[in-house]
């Protein structure tokens, strides 16, 4: 399966093992690979056998998806993981037996592309190894622990060789075996208050737990995040209990998913971005920020109410949510003290747990909190229809179908999973929304002509021309017996359905594109010269 950006060498393997082998290659589009419902539907609808991905992109894969891989009821038969560190704690929760599916950890980085080494996974072992150098490539261990790569091929970069040894920034360990297992980055260890921190063997550490699929720690000030996948909220608390150092403040933040890459690895950026968005207030100066926004000086204002500060009740209502977790009572009515007379923010301080050390000395004491993010989520599609030319009408939806048409003159009927209903092709190209009623379909285009549609199976029901371009959308009413809509001819039509004939029309003094507004028993509609129109649906007279 190709299903790696071509930003990230590794393409390469998928493409050439199966040109090498003379095997098909199934191509999916680039955002499948942040759609992992998508891609694991793609992978077992179309028989792929060989997988290439990073452990971020195995961990998004549905439940569902994994479980048969894992039993060996889908036809993949290989997988290689590398890009990050093997997932094994996360993969032994769907592990049955070693002859549904072969892993492989690959190991390497682009300057020595496309891997280095390569190790089939034994489920007994508890720890993964990188594997031996593959044909051509050499490791070697400095005195600080980085593993380096050599060998035959090299890398060259604006025009210039690389060096013998190529610096990988990891740190790796060569047990007694002479196995390398990979440890951490280089930049992984962490001086966070004074504390030496590894951010990784504190993930690590947290993808013990039971409930915690997966999980990854980042360096936030003097304080510790850590992004978890879990399956139920109920372990949140258990973690903190146990994971916790002596003096090092530990915040989690639950994921129902990982955002990624390009190339398939976890977005440290958008992750802090997630944590930034929420503005928890977590030390002195995230206070006096968050304070100042509502005109409040931290410093200055101390013996002022909250009332007389202007609080206003929505304002109270967000500094308790961005401050409650640090409340000594954790069931202190927050929320009804700040819209008191009687609040004042010397009274607030006294309420956190930083107590009188809140101005003069770092946080100390091992605490943590959780809370709960409101994920940004991006936009991925579920499905395309390529109708050849642009697409400027708004698609309606109706009765479990979508309608639209496109400047291909192109019109369509969809169903809400993409499956074609009908289609069927008008005489101009199509601008103008259409309009849905009692299963009939009003749409008009270029050609000046406006086509009246059985919405079951895309026949012609009858089109009626006029002088120029419709490109404002029809108004059907009266259970769709009744049709008014504009054009560029300068004209207001009104038709009759039923009966196959015009009713009335209205001179205007300028083209119309904006759709008409029916309401009691007159139409409003507005033309490009300003001119703004109330007509009588019976009369036709001007009101």
């Amino acid at each position: 399966m190709f299903s790696t950006t071509t930003t990230f060498d590794p393409f390469v393997v998928e493409i050439f093992l199966a040109a090498m082998n003379g095997a098909k290659i199934l191509l999916v589009p680039d955002w499948y690979r942040s759609t992992p419902a998508r891609l694991a539907d793609a992978i077992i609808k179309h028989g792929a056998t060989f997988l290439q991905t990073t452990p971020s992109q195995l961990k998004i894969f549905p439940h569902a998806a994994l479980m048969e891989i894992f039993a060996g009821r889908t036809s993949v038969r290989t997988i290689l993981v590398g890009g990050e560190a093997f997932p094994m704690n996360f993969l032994r929760g769907y592990h049955i037996d070693d002859k549904s599916v072969a892993f492989y950890n690959v190991y390497g980085i682009t300057e020595v592309s496309c891997w280095a080494s390569c190790q089939k996974i034994s489920w007994k072992e508890d720890d993964v190894e990188i594997g031996e150098p593959l044909l051509g490539t050499k490791f070697l261990i400095n005195e600080q622990g980085e593993l380096l790569i050599g060998g035959t091929r090299r890398c060259i970069s604006n025009g210039e060789w690389s060096g013998t040894w190529t610096s990988t920034g990891d740190i790796v360990e060569r047990k007694e075996s002479g196995k390398i297992y990979w440890l951490g980055r280089c930049n992984d260890q962490q001086k966070i208050n004074g504390i030496k921190v590894s951010l990784t063997g504190l993930a690590r550490k947290a993808e013990t737990f039971d409930g915690i699929q997966s999980a990854l720690a980042l360096q936030y000030a003097q304080s510790v995040l850590l992004f978890v996948h879990v399956k139920n909220n109920s372990v949140q608390s258990e973690l903190l209990k146990n994971i916790s150092i002596a003096g090092l403040l530990f915040i989690v933040i639950p994921m129902e998913s990982w955002p990624l890459t390009l190339n398939g690895k976890v977005d440290r950026q958008k992750l802090m971005q997630i944590f930034k968005q929420r503005d928890f207030v977590f030390t002195v100066n995230d206070l006096s920020d968050l304070l100042s926004k509502f005109g409040i000086c931290l410093k200055n204002d101390r013996e002022r109410t909250f009332a007389a500060l202007g609080l206003t009740s929505l304002r109270a209502t967000e500094l308790t949510i961005k401050t409650e977790h640090l409340l000594k009572q954790r069931d202190f009515p927050l929320l009804q003290y700040f819209l008191s007379d009687t609040a004042t923010v010397a009274g607030f301080l006294d309420l956190l747990k930083f107590g009188e050390v809140f101005w003069d000395a770092p946080l100390s004491c091992s605490q943590g909190y959780v809370i709960k993010p409101a994920i940004s989520r991006e936009i991925y599609p579920e499905w395309e229809y390529n109708l050849g030319k642009c697409i400027d009408a708004t698609p309606v939806v109706e009765s479990g179908s979508v309608f639209v048409g496109s400047h291909s003159g192109r019109f369509v009927s969809l169903s809400l999973d993409g499956a074609k209903n009908w289609e069927v092709e008008i005489g101009g190209r199509i601008e103008a929304t259409a309009c849905y009623q009692s299963g009939i379909i009003a749409v008009g285009c270029y050609s000046g002509c406006l086509y009246l549609i059985d919405g079951k199976n895309g026949q012609i029901i009858w089109q009626y021309q006029v002088g120029n371009a419709i490109k404002s959308r029809p108004v059907l009413f009266d259970d769709a017996e009744k049709c008014v809509f504009g054009s560029h001819d300068k004209f207001l039509y009104m038709l009759d359905i039923k009966e196959q004939k015009l009713l009335w029309k209205v001179a205007c003094d300028g083209s119309i594109l904006s759709s008409p507004l029916l309401h009691n028993d007159a139409v409003f509609v507005a033309t490009l010269q300003g001119e703004f129109l109330a007509v009588d649906l019976v009369s036709f007279g001007i009101l």
